[in-house]
């Protein structure tokens, strides 16, 4: 069976710029990528949203074990981890951005169909 990427939480309350939940993976390349969505154009006729992922320089993930780690190898609990992601400040690196999609519901398809595949090429492209 192949290994996909886990979701570690889905945030509502974050430091994003953004009204549309967060999403947080652990990869089997032992990364963890955060995703979301957000208002690219605002005109009257049409308004667009991109889908940007990002790799969260903080933060590990030991996919065998299902253990997040800090940068220090301490193993974090995943209420810490949800109650740490969401403070600003923390160092992303910007990997991906998905644009012009037209609605919340054709962002929300793209990442219930297409996230993990798209979180394992990111793998492929950046191992």
């Amino acid at each position: 069976m192949e290994a996909k990427a886990r979701l570690l939480c889905k945030s509502y309350l974050t430091h994003f710029q953004t009204f549309i939940p967060v999403y947080f993976y652990g990869t089997p390349g032992a990364k963890v990528y955060c995703v979301y969505a957000h208002f690219s154009k605002y005109e009257k006729s049409v308004t667009t949203l991109d889908v940007i992922f990002l790799q969260h320089e903080d933060y590990s993930y030991n996919y065998k074990l299902d253990l997040i780690l800090d940068s220090q190898s301490n193993i974090i609990m995943l209420e810490d981890f949800r109650n740490e992601v969401n403070r600003p400040g923390k160092p992303y690196t910007t990997i991906k951005k998905y644009e012009d999609f037209k609605s919340y519901a054709e962002v929300q398809k793209f990442l219930d169909e297409m996230v993990l595949d798209k979180l394992e090429e990111l793998e492929l492209e950046n191992a």
